[in-house]
């Protein structure tokens, strides 16, 4: 797997906008971002950004393996969930898989001005940015802080009741 060089600096960019911008909404005065919410929004920005690449030589067929297709959301779930002290790596493989295809499909049309201009730089950053949340990009954070919310009380990774 490979990532570009400076992709450390684009997520971290990415991240504090976002939550700068979610803080604008729903911060109250006076009270830092909670552990869940740090979480979701470390969530959301690996998952948007997609950091990770398969590596250049790779033969196009084995692009479908599991380990390329959701290597970002599996980061995105290892990084977050270790926030909340969630075991998410040992839930079941079929609630991570649609875990993961959901993350692998996640969009927010708000850092697209973050993206083209690393794009256009070669992953150089240089403007300050001020995000706008769109509704659609604020309610999938909000599903993200419920989703966090409740592994944040999740410390088994499986239950009896299956």
């Amino acid at each position: 797997m490979q990532y570009h060089e400076q992709m450390p600096a684009i997520l971290a960019d990415v991240y504090f906008s976002l939550t700068h911008a979610y803080k604008e909404l729903y911060l109250v005065p006076g009270h830092g971002t909670d552990v869940i919410k740090q979480a979701a929004l470390t969530c959301a920005a690996i998952a948007a950004v997609k950091p990770i690449r398969p590596p250049g030589d790779i033969d196009p067929q084995n692009v479908d393996r599991e380990e390329y297709v959701f290597a970002n959301a599996m980061l995105a779930m290892k990084s977050s969930c270790g926030i909340v002290q969630h075991p998410f790596h040992k839930r079941p493989f079929d609630d991570r898989r649609r875990a993961y295809a959901a993350f692998q499909k996640l969009e927010l049309a708000c850092i697209e001005p973050i993206m083209n201009e690393a794009a256009a730089q070669d992953g150089v950053l240089t403007s300050m940015w001020d995000l706008s949340l769109s509704n659609t990009d604020e309610a999938l954070i909000n599903g993200l802080v419920l989703q966090f919310s409740l592994y944040s009380q999740m410390k088994e990774a499986d239950s009896s009741f299956r």
